[in-house]
């Protein structure tokens, strides 16, 4: 409008490749914004020179920023007035949870866990909180919770079937009761114990920062949900992936969704566990199938197929 001052809905609209609804839209939205005004002499209207318009806008956004600001010093200086007068008070809720930071403390907490818990242990493990070296050792412990009769039910991504020494321990698990099942991709590490304890990853981007310890029963609850909602879609461990109507196994499906989404192979590969090369691969047979020329057509194509 800046450039065309005389130009109509209709050549604006075409100008810019889009329907005269969302021109108008666009219209009203400036006019709230007061950077449109009545034409002088018509029933049209004309820009506001972005010397006035665009400045006053930024003047009110200067003065809500200094509004804010004074309401933060506020709060906090009311924060330090009770951080004063009741921080040592005794009378308080129970924690919500703590910190555990570094890998160390993850290892040295969860076996404590492990050895301690009595009833259940639900678990995401998109990889062993363990260290490699004394994952049997862990294994262990879990066994001897089965023997108590904790019952322990684990979620791991697919990948893991195809990892030697993790499937054989798993299988041993699995044989001394352990319930096991496994999907395409987990969100992050997530234990539950007890339904009183539970932890979670305070980076999930990179679980070697440590976790969180949460004892709040009420965030206890929601991960119990969510926990049980991915189960109930998950693989148990000793079936095998028959693939869908349409041929696709659970992982080409979820490659699929996260390829339609716009991920890179890469950020494909850490949702997944698999190598960069194998994803590359298997997204090159996906578009193979679809007689797709490239990944934003395979997506479009997936979803015409009824594929996703």
């Amino acid at each position: 409008m800046l450039e065309h001052p005389g130009w109509d809905v209709e050549q604006l609209a075409s100008s810019m490749d889009c329907s005269e609804l969302e021109v108008h839209r666009a219209l009203d939205a400036l006019a709230d914004l007061q950077l449109l005004a009545p034409r002088a002499g018509t029933a049209g209207i004309t820009p506001v020179s972005p010397d006035v318009g665009l400045t006053a806008l930024l003047s009110q956004n200067e003065r809500e920023l200094e509004v804010r600001r004074r309401l933060h010093d506020e709060a906090q200086a009311a924060v330090q007035r009770l951080q004063n007068r009741f921080g040592r008070h005794e009378d308080y809720a129970p924690d919500s949870g703590s910190q555990l930071i570094g890998e160390e403390a993850l290892h040295a907490r969860w076996d404590e866990l492990v050895e301690a818990m009595s009833t259940e242990c639900l678990s995401f493990l998109p990889e062993d909180p363990r260290p490699a070296g004394t994952a049997v050792a862990g294994a262990a412990l879990e066994v001897a919770a089965l023997e108590r009769g904790v019952a322990i039910r684990t979620l791991h991504q697919e990948c893991v079937r195809n990892d030697g020494a993790a499937s054989q321990r798993i299988g041993m698990l699995v044989d001394a009761g352990e319930e096991v099942r496994t999907v395409p991709s987990l969100p992050h590490l997530l234990i539950i114990i007890d339904r009183e304890f539970a932890l979670v990853p305070i980076e999930p981007e990179d679980p070697r920062q440590g976790a969180l310890e949460l004892h709040s029963p009420g965030v206890i609850a929601a991960l119990r949900g969510l926990f049980e909602h991915v189960w109930k879609e998950a693989l148990p461990w000793d079936e095998e992936d028959q693939g869908d109507g349409r041929g696709l196994s659970r992982r080409e499906r979820e490659l699929l969704h996260l390829l339609a989404s716009g991920w890179t192979d890469q950020a494909i590969s850490r949702s997944l566990g698999l190598s960069v090369r194998t994803v590359r691969r298997d997204v090159s047979g996906l578009m193979g199938r679809l007689g797709a020329r490239s990944r934003f057509e395979a997506g479009a194509l997936a979803v015409r197929a009824g594929w996703l």
